[in-house]
């Protein structure tokens, strides 16, 4: 079959309307010139700020195997292959090097969040914290067992004492607390404690007593993690304890960094750690949403307008305030997300006179759409796409290509957009250098 010449292909301006899936070839928008000003599908093609099309550059391989959940830190590409929680450095060729195996999680997608010290990581079973070393950590330093508890000599008053024991790891990260055990004590005597088993990673006991017949727990010694046995024979406390009640942060499939805090959805369920603690959570940190959890995004960090953009399987809200005890949740979109769709990015990417970050998800009802901090949400071209709707889950990657910031979303498991126009053509770019033209 004869091919096209280049007398009978016509010349495209551009089309500064972007990608229009709602109007048909014969009713699209016209310039003076009768040409059409938006594409109805673009395949492997992008365009430049003034609607030029160009040719998207094609693919290498760089890793082997079958890979997924991509996070990018500071300084490195982590990645599961082939089952493996991967570290790799990328060289100044775009060539990738693995420099270490962190973890297995099988092919479980997993979720990330970095706080700038560490990269945190999960996939919804179980999960974890990687340093900058790359040295590899559970959330958070597991509660201990309860102590022992015996009645001694000492120079301790008459009372009921009770004693608890957190563990301290390497970095001075705290566990929660043991549960207390009590004993009563004649005048005169003292406690003999015996420790629990050592946590992993536990270097250093911190051992809290309260005071004779009293019911808040100071801090009593700080010990090796060694040491079996403690005695107390008179009290010289100290702090106050801060982590009774707290445990690890439970695995989430969904895991972000924001206002000082870790939060992660857990099935339907929000769940958050404690400010600076990022690996430790109280029992009653947590908000039940619909029956399916699909967006979470902190925005506003440190400012005013400081929330989480959060969705269920209905409605998208936007949780209004740093602090989950003075969250106002506003219902702001009638539409759920598409999990695994979402990030943030600066939103002078997106032409906003903010500099600071917003959130952008793909909603189910084939629509991007943009979060800010205030709980501002906006659709963006409701009247030019209609996308595929839906969507069982997808993934999102910010891309740099001829100065252009570009957002890549890929979905799987959607179904047809009915308001999609139906009617398609086919068109041809004959690439003649690789600039926009």
């Amino acid at each position: 079959m004869a091919g096209t010449s280049d007398k009978e292909l016509v010349r495209q301006g551009g089309f500064p309307g972007g990608l229009n899936t709602r109007a048909s070839d014969t009713e699209g928008p016209l310039n003076e010139n009768g040409q059409p000003t938006s594409l109805r599908e673009a395949v492997n093609v992008s365009l430049s700020r003034t609607g030029a099309p160009m040719r998207r550059p094609g693919q290498t391989q760089r890793v082997p195997g079958r890979a997924h959940s991509l996070f990018a830190s500071a300084h490195r590409l982590f990645a599961v292959v082939d089952g493996e929680l991967r570290s790799y450095l990328q060289g100044p060729d775009g060539s990738l090097t693995m420099d270490a195996v962190l973890a297995t999680p099988g092919d479980r997608f997993c979720t990330f969040a970095s706080d700038d010290f560490s990269v945190w990581w999960s996939n919804g079973v179980t999960g974890g914290r990687i340093d900058e070393d790359l040295a590899a950590h559970p959330f958070w330093i597991d509660t201990p067992d309860p102590v022992v508890l015996a009645v001694g000599s000492g120079a301790l008053a008459a009372g009921r004492y009770e004693v608890s024991v957190t563990a301290l790891d390497a970095a001075g990260r705290e566990s929660g607390a043991s549960g207390a055990v009590g004993v009563d004590v004649p005048t005169g005597g003292s406690l003999a404690v015996t420790m629990p088993a050592a946590p992993l990673g536990a270097v250093r006991w911190r051992l809290y007593v309260t005071p004779p017949n009293g019911d808040v727990l100071y801090q009593q010694a700080e010990l090796p993690v060694s040491a079996t046995t403690a005695s107390v024979g008179n009290l010289t406390p100290t702090a106050k304890l801060e982590t009774q009640w707290l445990h690890p942060l439970v695995p989430v499939q969904c895991l972000r960094y924001g206002h000082s805090r870790l939060f992660g959805l857990a099935g339907n369920v929000l769940v958050w750690s404690e400010p600076y603690r990022l690996g430790l959570m109280a029992p009653d940190n947590h908000v039940v949403l619909g029956s399916e959890a699909t967006l979470l995004e902190p925005v506003g960090d440190g400012a005013e307008g400081a929330g989480v953009w959060v969705a269920d399987h209905k409605r998208t809200y936007f949780m209004s305030g740093a602090d989950p005890e003075n969250w106002q949740q506003q219902a702001r979109y009638p539409h759920a997300a598409v999990p695994g769709t979402s990030c943030t990015v600066p939103g002078s990417y997106f032409g906003l006179e903010t500099s600071g970050v917003v959130a952008f998800w793909m909603a189910r009802n084939g629509i991007p759409c943009i979060g800010l901090p205030g709980g501002q949400l906006l659709p963006l071209r409701e009247d030019a796409l209609a996308l595929p709707v839906d969507a069982e889950r997808g993934a999102t990657g910010l891309m740099l290509f001829e100065g252009i910031h570009q957002l890549l979303t890929s979905t799987f498991g959607a179904s047809a957009n009915l308001a999609a126009a139906s009617d398609s053509a086919d068109a041809t770019v004959k690439r003649r250098d690789h600039r926009p033209t």
